[in-house]
């Protein structure tokens, strides 16, 4: 996955992984689950093209929110939904993309609108607190590809950002369904 980090985090990246101490021992064959074969192969490229910023933006403003959102953790590549090719189609953060679930091929998790549509999306609905509490929550769905253990470590600050910038976005009215929905279900209308 290519993340477009600024080059503050990147030297930041490096620096704390050149003070590790090195250890030497064999690395295992690279084995992928029929799940990361296909975040991999929707992975390779960025989900946008969007300039690198050379430093971080601070605080809990939207433009932090955006960095985070698209640079950092990629949110976009997962809550935009995915044509037949793999690319991104749709509002960007619209949700509806659909991803097997690892322990059950009958079912896939379907991702939510992060617009802030008031009508069929959690975050047009929740107020800024809720989503924080929200976040803070973690998992709520058994196997969700959603990476809780990796976001649990993000300041209030960082996720109110991600906040305020989701709530800049143009709302979009996409009805995306429950979380787990039947593999042969069809694809709710955008």
């Amino acid at each position: 996955m290519e993340f477009q980090l600024s080059d503050e985090d990147l030297t930041s990246i490096v620096s704390y992984l050149r003070a590790q101490p090195a250890k030497a021992h064999a690395v295992p064959e690279h084995q992928l689950t029929r799940f990361g074969k296909a975040l991999m192969a929707f992975a390779i490229a960025p989900a946008q093209a969007a300039p690198v910023p050379t430093k971080s933006p601070t605080g809990a403003t939207v433009e932090r929110g955006a960095y985070l959102a698209n640079n950092v953790s990629s949110c976009v590549s997962c809550h935009t939904n995915r044509g037949p090719d793999g690319a991104l189609v749709g509002p960007a953060f619209g949700g509806g993309q659909r991803m097997d679930v690892a322990a059950d091929a009958t079912k896939v998790f379907v991702s939510p609108n992060l617009t802030p549509d008031p009508e069929t999306s959690p975050v047009g609905a929740w107020s800024e607190d809720a989503f924080v509490a929200r976040f803070r929550m973690g998992a709520a769905i058994p196997g969700t590809p959603m990476p809780w253990g990796a976001f649990a470590r993000l300041t209030d600050d960082d996720v109110r950002a991600i906040y305020r910038y989701l709530r800049s976005l143009p709302p979009s009215r996409n009805r995306t369904g429950p979380a787990v929905q039947e593999k042969s279900a069809a694809v709710p209308a955008q």
